[in-house]
């Protein structure tokens, strides 16, 4: 257990270890010799070991469990006693592994990423992300340009994770996020035709996200999960588990991420859908915009302002066909979020009909689906059936 102190032995003990920081400053040099230290004055003003105790690099309240390294010692005497910064403690407890966008012993992911993006048609994304949703039984699907540039203080230590803090694309539909879910988005990108069946509206459809981000997060229910196949942003992301899994609004948990890493969690943020309070109701796919292509690269896509909007007014344009066509889906919609944080809205789709309609309309998709079209309910469909789309740029939500 912790070794307890009296002040003058505390001080002792904190000027041999500034003593040994000094030293190492030196570039070791000859006539100067280090004592290895393997115990740590707290702030408690007790002795433990050294990989019990943590650096306090967070502001965060502190469970009793948890020793931290006395104030009275600098970042650089962590370092050199091996003490770990209180952040990878949280993030080891917050946070695992997300396994799995394996390619096989030969082939990198990342080079399956580029093959797929390689054979999509171009400026299909948006469509492939509404057909996700649509499978995931969404009848809601929201996209936006948010163009802001978010905070930077409170981020994920040991990688660039302020890359992830810029504009970026959202993807937002209702479908709860599940644990089939998880497990299915793990197997994105699998290079077998078992693989791509098995993982349903996480296909290889979803890979077209990589088009625009480098560093995509989906985030549902008390899951945020990140992407992170470059190794850039995402602490302890590694080539067999490129990503990881953090969990929110979980009571039981002595961290809470959302303070924690509250700037990293501000993009998440949308009125109408969520306020870091809770769980997360539907699914969101956040897709920070790649800024710059690198020696190692996914795609050499960099997308503008002036190329991001002109892909909504495409997407826009296809809504109403889009939804005549859907199974689940009946309300698509799209809005920018301004550099100052308002949200207006770009335009809104929706269909309408009688309940009977609408029931008609699913079971035709299914029917087709299932090569089961019946030509007499499709027209009668089709004759009652409305698509209202609305340009509504500059309102405020």
């Amino acid at each position: 257990g912790p070794l307890e102190m009296t002040r003058d032995q505390e001080l002792s003990v904190i000027k041999a270890i500034q003593c040994a920081t000094l030293a190492t400053s030196f570039d070791h040099h000859p006539n100067i010799q280090t004592t290895t230290i393997n115990f740590v004055p707290t702030a408690r003003h007790t002795l433990v070991p050294a990989n019990r105790v943590y650096w306090k690099d967070v502001s965060i309240a502190i469970p009793r469990s948890i020793d931290l390294m006395s104030e009275e010692l600098s970042e650089a005497s962590a370092k050199v006693l091996g003490v770990s910064p209180l952040s990878s403690k949280i993030s080891e407890s917050v946070s695992s592994p997300l396994g799995g966008m394996k390619v096989g012993q030969s082939e990198k992911f990342v080079n399956r990423l580029r093959k797929i993006l390689h054979d999509a048609p171009p400026g299909g994304m948006l469509l492939e992300l509404l057909q996700n949703a649509d499978d995931a039984g969404a009848k809601k699907f929201h996209v936006i340009y948010d163009k802001q540039t978010h905070g930077t203080e409170s981020l994920f230590r040991g990688r660039d994770s302020r890359q992830l803090q810029g504009p970026s694309l959202l993807a937002y539909n209702d479908a709860l996020f599940s644990d089939s879910d998880v497990a299915a988005i793990q197997r994105t990108g699998a290079g077998t035709k078992e693989g791509e069946n098995k993982i349903g509206r996480f296909g290889i459809g979803f890979c077209t996200v990589y088009s625009v981000t480098d560093c995509p997060s989906i985030i549902g229910g008390k899951r945020l999960l990140f992407f992170d196949p470059l190794l850039q942003a995402i602490p302890n992301a590694t080539i067999e588990s490129p990503g990881r899994l953090f969990v929110v609004g979980d009571p039981s948990s002595d961290w809470d991420i959302t303070q924690v890493y509250r700037d990293q969690m501000l993009p998440y943020t949308v009125r109408g859908h969520w306020n870091l309070d809770g769980e997360f109701p539907g699914t969101l796919l956040r897709m920070p915009l790649r800024k710059q292509v690198g020696t190692e690269f996914i795609s050499e896509r960099v997308l503008g302002n002036s190329d991001v909007e002109q892909m909504l007014k495409q997407f826009q344009s296809l809504c109403k066909t889009s939804l005549l066509f859907l199974k689940n889906v009946s309300e698509i919609s799209a809005s920018i979020r301004s550099h100052d944080g308002s949200l207006n809205r770009l335009f809104s789709a929706t269909l309408t009909g009688s309940s009977e309609d609408l029931e008609m309309k699913r079971q035709l998709k299914v029917f087709a689906d299932e090569r089961l079209f019946e030509q007499k309910k499709s027209i009668k469909f089709f004759r009652n059936a409305m698509v209202t789309v609305s340009s509504e740029f500059g309102t405020k939500e």
